[in-house]
């Protein structure tokens, strides 16, 4: 159905390597077009800078070594990299997987420092929302620009960091999170956006919403009068000239 889905290439090397590893082992249960005989599995599962044939097993463990060591290495810009020590209480996941809620200009602009001030204004940072008070610099969390957040590729909460294996920031997600109850002629609902209402910076709901959207929380939609009216904050009253 690709109208309804159209998946994306890293759906596509993720969906090869589920069949890879299920088409391990006798008489070629997934019948592999790549499969051998005498491993058992799929050619792919070999290291081609290497003289000898590799297994899949080889090869998990040679990946999960490799992250480990990745993990345990310096830091790089912008909460990137490893977190330059052994100790894998320090390995914390929200310290390298953040939402960004940058700029729509920085799409067109890019990433050059000309116009850095620029697309700053209009982006939503710790700058503009602290992650909390009285955060030190002996903090982990006082040099982040964005946000911490949990999940990660492809779960229902979307949170995908693609599959490089060296940065996991995202900057897309679920726009409008909005559940609507229709029962016997009332109507309610709940609804958030990530950011705010307004796209003034100056304005007070510029990112009135970004700290309730972090938290996966929403707010009342009011659709009746009543309901406008218990939840208003203030009565503007227009008259003809």
């Amino acid at each position: 159905l690709p109208g309804v889905w159209q998946p994306s290439g890293s759906h596509g090397r993720v969906r090869a390597l589920h069949r890879f590893l299920d088409g391990r082992g006798p008489n070629n249960p997934l019948s592999l077009a790549s499969f051998d005989s005498t491993s058992q599995e799929s050619i792919f599962f070999d290291i081609l800078d290497t003289t000898e044939v590799e297994s899949s097993h080889e090869i998990i463990l040679l990946a999960l070594s490799e992250a480990l060591s990745f993990l345990a290495a310096e830091p790089g810009e912008e909460a990137s990299g490893g977190f330059g020590s052994n100790d894998m209480n320090q390995w914390l996941w929200g310290l390298r997987h953040y939402a960004k809620f940058e700029s729509l200009l920085a799409d067109f602009l890019g990433d050059s420092s000309e116009f850095g001030a620029l697309t700053e204004q209009f982006a939503i940072s710790t700058n503009h929302l602290p992650l909390a008070d009285g955060i030190t610099s002996a903090d982990p969390r006082s040099d982040l620009r964005w946000f911490p957040r949990d999940g990660d590729q492809f779960v229902v909460d979307a949170g995908n960091p693609g599959l490089s294996g060296e940065r996991f920031d995202y900057g897309s997600g679920p726009v409008m999170r909005m559940v609507v109850e229709l029962n016997d002629g009332v109507v309610r609902g709940q609804n958030i956006i990530p950011g705010g209402q307004s796209a003034l910076t100056d304005s007070p709901y510029f990112a009135d919403q970004a700290a309730i959207w972090l938290a996966n929380d929403t707010i009342p939609m009011r659709f009746s009068v009543d309901d406008v009216v218990a939840g208003s904050t203030g009565r503007e009253s227009y008259q003809p000239h």
